[in-house]
């Protein structure tokens, strides 16, 4: 797909932004510095962001929408919901764990801890949109294969597994990444976890 001169622009700020608030944080970064990194105006800068706030919002923003894009995996009416889940929950575990995606998640988070109030709402917003753990539930449900349930609560309760014993814990370096062997073992338990609740 060809970009607009804005949208190459646009998209040019944005790189320069996460790699400068991965290397200087959002409060060393100014938008002076965006500027020069992007190889735009200063005006420019703000005609497509206003803040360093909005910023922030369009990096997370990327991280949620990347990492839904990279785990989807499409429900398969004649394949066992096991295998199907734990495939799904396993790239969702990859990407938790890989080391950009938490750098990057490292400042975003650090930041939206520190930012005002309409900053936490518009981070609310998007981590209720679409997911890849949603859309297969969904499809799951169509098919009459998990009992009656909000497909939101179901992806609710995957995210809450696996943010919750390894992507949170390693943000805050408290966990060291889990080797492949770990990975498997831990999808296959919570899918069978989840699937005990839920399987029709």
């Amino acid at each position: 797909m060809n970009l607009s001169r804005s949208q190459m622009k646009r998209r040019a700020i944005v790189e320069a932004a996460k790699n400068a608030f991965l290397s200087q944080g959002v409060d060393g970064t100014s938008m002076d510095m965006l500027a020069k990194l992007a190889n735009v105006s200063k005006r420019t800068v703000y005609n497509h962001f206003s803040s360093k706030d909005e910023l922030v919002i369009e990096l997370v923003k990327g991280l949620w929408e990347e990492a839904s894009a990279a785990a989807k995996v499409d429900f398969q009416a004649d394949q066992p919901l096991v295998k199907q889940l734990q495939r799904l929950l396993s790239a969702e575990l990859t990407i938790s764990c890989d080391a950009d995606y938490l750098a990057l998640a490292r400042v975003a988070f650090d930041y939206y801890f520190h930012s005002p109030a309409e900053l936490r709402e518009q981070v609310q917003k998007i981590s209720k949109k679409d997911s890849a753990i949603g859309h297969w539930a969904e499809a799951a449900l169509r098919e009459g294969r998990l009992k009656e349930c909000d497909a939101l609560r179901f992806s609710e309760h995957a995210y809450a597994l696996i943010k919750g014993h390894y992507f949170w814990p390693m943000v805050m370096g408290m966990r060291d990444a889990p080797s492949d062997a770990e990975k498997k073992q831990f999808t296959k338990q919570i899918s069978e976890l989840l699937l005990a609740r839920y399987a029709a």
